[in-house]
């Protein structure tokens, strides 16, 4: 059997400001947790992989990577990028 793998899991660190990208009211996520945090919960509901997929940047996929490593669960990089003139890319 195949547990359930979470491929779309974002940290606080995701979240874009006008001045940057130009879109307005995307500016984070409140209350989004840590990427550490997150690689804690997915240990404690039995899960063994998550993929932090957060928005514009790869920021948090270092803590996240260390902490899930220590913890024996797989964390899949990727970011989410909107393109000016195309989809939603991952």
């Amino acid at each position: 059997m195949v547990g359930f793998v979470e491929l779309w899991v974002r940290s606080a660190f995701s979240g874009i400001t006008e001045g940057s990208h130009g879109r307005r009211g995307m500016a984070g996520f409140p209350g989004a947790a840590q990427p550490e945090a997150i690689a804690e919960r997915v240990l404690s509901v039995g899960m063994g992989a998550f993929a932090l997929s957060d928005l514009f940047t790869l920021a948090g996929v270092v803590r996240a990577n260390e902490r899930a490593g220590a913890a024996g669960v797989r964390c899949i990089v990727g970011c989410e990028l909107w393109l000016p003139e195309g989809p939603l890319v991952l």
